[in-house]
């Protein structure tokens, strides 16, 4: 059976009668014929004589026949089989509306256009079954086509927009999977705001081309709009906090706001000035002692889901540091633990980061490191097995930092580095000088281009020189894969380290004890531990930042929580908020992406999501499972025929032409009638 797939261009067959009408009213034109001499001419009529038959009958019949060739291609012709033929009912209307359920739906008064839409969309198709896709980032609900639309009313009734970016992709395929191949008419209706970022026409699915698409964009223009892109806290002195935010005028014209910082009951405003289509920085002092809940908020404008940004104000969460002391064998060791501690716990105004010191002994230790930010062996190395060995390896190639120090037995600690290829260096004897003498051996220089170079520079760096060296050990370190970050008055290395993997091995030949040397009771041992364990943590280290419409699972693995942990039952991956676990904070915030007034164009869309031709023969569409009605197509053989009509009617045409200048020049092509006397 002949099918076609836009049956309405068929309305244009109509169209054929113009040709027939001009070839109709075609005359020939006469010419008068002038003769010296009249008196023997008697004055005559010349006839008026109505053309019965078009002129040019050949050339009229190519000219219909291309135009209907051109026709029939453009409303894509099929052929079904019987099994088609029989399987869809003989008429049939059946619509689906895609309903964007996104964020950006509950602004510039989008949502409700969206239902109106809807409601008189209904009304002018009578008779029709109606279903029903809402969308978000995902599929939230659906309606089967019925002609009853009472249910599909009363979810769009009950629904709203969610606090998530769009992504249609799933979306798109339900709907086509909704309409189904049984209808003689199907019809997805597209109501959204078409916002740009949840309409990319790149990863749309394909949609067959039996099913017809209106994109119907609700929501007006949308000119204005400003955004809270980010927020971050940072310590200050004594109590205070120092707040830095971006905001973002996705307009073009310039605009003036109000926010409001909200912590620990208080609030502090600020008015500022954003102009259009850049991004201004925006920053609070505030003298809060409590709270660490904060939100950062601008006064409502068309779009009021970005003016709030919740975020942690508070202390990050505490690093974790693993200090293995070998206490039942070197009891000394403690006083090594003891100013260890004092370093890493210690917390001054301006002290943002935090550290938790855990220790244990070689022989307690459990087979995964990854939960600490570093790891030092105090001495402790000596008394590892081999498994304790591989353990620590592996913990420095997944990213960790291990400082080790030497202990009772120096000579084979570095032995056992160099065993397990680890760090290259041999034990040349120990370095000297007495404690009760007037000098001592000193620091002498620092790596300028190390990270420690950054940080001990002017008076750091004379308060680090400033510790005199009792006792450390002489280390000759080969040229290679290690580095020298600190050397000695004497010119021996004082700090060696080596990247292995994504972590770093730091070995420091001498111990924190005050026999081996006075740095642990200088001003510089702080910043130097501190450096060597979180140089390069940010201050906001631990703070999770999640967009809504995340996962509880891929929250847990993130912040190494198992998933039925009570905590994540308290977090709404898709409701904007701060949400935390002791000193774990989560702070949950629309996409931005939302934000943006740009949209995508109609005519990209209707592009995008048609199937392509391939290899001269349609592509069979298949989406999520649903098939396109298997059909021969037949267009192509129309459009070959419109090219061979058009090519016959050229040579017509042309033939025609040169027979009437012929018969010009034969003939004057006066006409003229004799009468009788």
């Amino acid at each position: 059976m002949l099918a076609f797939q836009y049956s309405w261009v068929l309305w244009g067959l109509l169209g054929l009668a113009v040709p027939v009408l001009l070839h109709l009213i075609q005359r020939e034109i006469y010419h008068p014929l002038r003769f010296p001499s009249v008196r023997f001419i008697l004055k005559g009529k010349l006839p008026f004589q109505r053309r019965k038959l078009p002129s040019d009958l050949l050339l009229l019949a190519l000219r219909l026949l291309l135009l209907a060739a051109l026709i029939f291609a453009l409303a894509r012709p099929e052929w079904l089989p019987r099994e088609a033929i029989a399987a869809e009912p003989a008429s049939e209307d059946r619509v689906v509306f895609l309903v964007d359920l996104s964020a950006s739906m509950s602004g510039w008064g989008a949502w409700d256009e969206a239902r109106q839409r809807v409601w008189s969309l209904l009304e002018e198709r009578p008779g029709a079954e109606f279903g029903l896709v809402l969308s978000s980032d995902r599929v939230v609900d659906t309606v089967a086509p019925s002609a009853d639309s009472s249910a599909l009313t009363a979810t769009l009734e009950a629904s709203e927009p969610e606090m998530v970016a769009g992504d249609h992709r799933e979306g798109l395929r339900a709907a086509v999977n909704l309409l189904g191949d049984g209808a003689q008419r199907r019809t997805l209706y597209v109501i959204s705001d078409l916002q740009a970022t949840a309409w990319e026409p790149g990863g749309l699915p394909e949609v067959p081309r039996a099913i017809d698409i209106e994109w119907v964009r609700v929501g007006g223009e949308r000119e204005e709009n400003v955004a809270i892109m980010r927020v971050r806290a940072y310590p200050g002195s004594g109590d205070n906090r120092h707040v830095q935010a971006e905001l973002f005028n996705f307009g073009r014209s310039d605009v003036t706001r109000t926010a409001t910082l909200t912590l620990g009951g208080r609030t502090w405003e600020q008015e500022v000035t954003l102009p259009g289509g850049r991004s201004t920085e925006l920053s609070f002092d505030i003298d809060a002692a409590d709270g660490s809940r904060a939100r950062l908020s601008l006064d409502d404008d068309a779009f009021a889901a970005d003016n709030h940004y919740h975020f942690w104000a508070g202390r990050p969460p505490s690093l974790r540091v693993l200090a293995i002391a070998p206490l039942s064998d070197e009891p000394a060791k403690a006083e090594d633990l003891f100013f260890l501690r004092s370093a890493l716990e210690t917390r001054g105004e301006i002290q943002w980061l935090s550290f938790d010191v855990e220790t244990l002994e070689p022989g307690d230790l459990a087979d995964d490191w990854s939960t600490y930010q570093a790891v030092f062996a105090l001495g402790a190395g000596v008394y590892f097995s081999d498994a304790e060995w591989q353990t620590l390896r592996r913990y420095l190639e997944q990213g960790g930092t291990a400082i080790l120090t030497p202990g009772e037995t120096p000579g084979r600690l570095t032995g056992l580095l160099r065993e397990h290829a680890l760090l290259e260096a041999e034990f040349l004897g120990a370095a000297r000088a007495d404690r009760r003498g007037p000098t001592g051996l000193a620091l002498d220089w620092i790596d300028p281009e190390s990270p420690l170079g950054g940080v001990f520079s002017d008076e750091a760096a004379r308060s680090l020189q400033m510790a005199r060296f009792y006792r450390y050990l002489r280390l000759a370190v080969p040229d290679g894969p290690a580095e020298v970050w600190l050397r000695s008055s004497a010119d021996e290395p004082l700090l060696v380290t080596r990247t292995l993997g994504r972590g770093r091995l730091v070995f420091l030949p001498f111990s924190f004890a005050t026999e081996w040397s006075d740095l642990s009771l200088t001003a510089g041992f702080l910043p130097l531990i501190r450096e060597l364990v979180a140089g390069d943590i940010s201050a906001d280290h631990g703070i999770v930042r999640e967009e809504t419409g995340f996962s509880r699972a891929g929250l847990a693995a993130r912040i190494g929580m198992s998933e039925s942990h009570p905590f994540l039952d308290t977090v709404q991956p898709r409701v904007p908020g701060l949400y935390s676990d002791w000193d774990r904070p989560v702070e949950v915030n629309l996409s931005r992406r939302e934000s943006v007034l740009e949209t995508a164009g109609v005519i990209e869309l209707g592009r995008a999501v048609r199937s392509r031709v391939e290899e001269g023969v349609l592509a069979a569409s298949t989406v999520n499972g649903a098939d396109e009605r298997s059909g021969r197509p037949l267009w192509h053989y129309f459009a070959l025929a419109a090219g061979l009509f058009f090519l016959l009617e050229t040579l017509a045409a042309a033939f025609a032409d040169r027979s009437r200048r012929r018969l010009t020049a034969s003939q004057p092509g006066a006409t003229y009638r004799e009468v009788e006397p």
